[in-house]
């Protein structure tokens, strides 16, 4: 599952980057350019799982999944 919306890949670490090909299929994208942009698998921004560290941006949006079910 991939969350809607954008986000600039130089606030998303590498490992969680993805983009929707062509196909429809999800690509991590690993290493991008720090002006592009890429998506963020739900999963790393589930708040059934703990915080996620190293990133206000995927804090940002797990807590707002927090907040949603709370």
């Amino acid at each position: 599952m991939i969350e809607p919306g954008e986000l600039a890949t130089a606030a998303v670490p590498a490992g969680s980057r993805w983009r929707i090909a062509g196909d429809g299929t999800a690509v991590n994208l690993g290493s991008a350019v720090p002006s592009d942009t890429c998506r963020v698998s739900h999963f790393d921004v589930c708040a059934a799982s703990p915080e996620p560290v190293g990133s206000l941006v995927l804090l940002a949006l797990w807590r707002g999944h927090a907040r949603r079910i709370a």
